[in-house]
């Protein structure tokens, strides 16, 4: 049975951080941002390993994070890898398998 998980970020607290990161030197600030990331996705892929059901656990192994650009943007990704568990989606949504 799936579940759901809710993140909230403050949007307060966030600007004070990224008004912080930018007194930093440039080459400490890609190392510290990928960090926090890496730190803020750690809770969401553990809550989604928690709530994926269970057949065989190739979903759950699966489920993973990954930093990338977008649009010039670091962002930080949470989900199965595709490669290991082609399914995901088909399980997000309610099929059962």
């Amino acid at each position: 049975m799936a579940g759901k998980a809710m993140v909230s970020i403050d949007q307060r607290a966030m600007d004070s951080v990224l008004r912080s990161m930018h007194l930093l030197p440039k080459s400490v600030q890609g190392r510290r941002i990928d960090k926090a990331l890496v730190d803020a996705t750690e809770p969401v892929e553990t809550a989604a390993k928690a709530l994926v059901p269970v057949d065989t656990g190739l979903l759950k192994r699966s489920i993973d994070h990954e930093l990338k650009w977008e649009q010039g943007e670091r962002v930080a990704w949470v989900g199965p890898r595709y490669q290991m568990a082609a399914h995901g989606h088909l399980v997000e949504f309610g099929h059962k398998m």
